[in-house]
Order: C-alpha cells, then sequence, then structure tokens
C-alpha cells in the first residue's frame, strides 16, 4: 500500500449548520475485510442537508464527512476480500436513515423515503 496516500482532501461538516470546510484528513489503515476507494462523485442527499441543519443528530457526530453515496475506483484492498482488486468501479450506497412508516419504507425501498 505504499503508492496510497496517507491523506485525502475532504468535504467536512465542522459544526451543524456552518458551510462545509475543505480539508485534509488521515486515511484510516485498512481493515482485512474492506476495500479503499477513490472517490470520482459523490452525492448529498436530503439526510446529509437534515444532519447539516442539526436534525438526525442521533445518527451523527460532527465533525462528519457527508455524502454516503459515492462512485469512485478501488484503489486498494484489504488481504481477505477476493472480489474487488485496484481499478475496479465501486458503486456505494449507505442508507443511514428512513422513517420505516412511509409508502417507500413499508415496501422496503428505503432509498426512496419520503
Amino acid at each position: 500500500m505504499s503508492d496510497i496516500p496517507r491523506t485525502s482532501r475532504a468535504a467536512v461538516l465542522v459544526d451543524y449548520n456552518k458551510p462545509v470546510e475543505i480539508r485534509e484528513i488521515e486515511i484510516p489503515p485498512l481493515e482485512p475485510g474492506a476495500i479503499l476507494v477513490k472517490v470520482e462523485a459523490a452525492t448529498i442527499c436530503g439526510t446529509d442537508v437534515h444532519i447539516s441543519h442539526g436534525k438526525l443528530t442521533q445518527f451523527s457526530q460532527v465533525p462528519l464527512v457527508p455524502g454516503h453515496e459515492i462512485v469512485g475506483r478501488v484503489a486498494t484492498a484489504g488481504k481477505s476480500v477476493t472480489k474487488f482488486k485496484a481499478g475496479d468501479i465501486a458503486a456505494v450506497g449507505v442508507i443511514i436513515d428512513s422513517c420505516r412508516h412511509c409508502e417507500p419504507c413499508n415496501r422496503g425501498e428505503e432509498h426512496f423515503c419520503v
């Protein structure tokens, strides 16, 4: 992993109701079953907006890097990873909150939560 940088630029929400700041953050050590993805694009969804306004704080702590929906390329893979290799395209979408009551949630489509 010597060609992998130790830091990365990121848009960081330093405090609620404040603009994000571009900061250099440390890349944590790679766990055996993890992959490191170089992000090429990320989205900011409604949950990210609510969090930035100080709502849904039970799911977040500042400082944080918003944008849990990303597309990028695998930079490296942990020792026990066999399905991904450097250069593969990776799309990641992590659902961090849903109401569990609206019609999309009741259909099992939490990513369309109202």
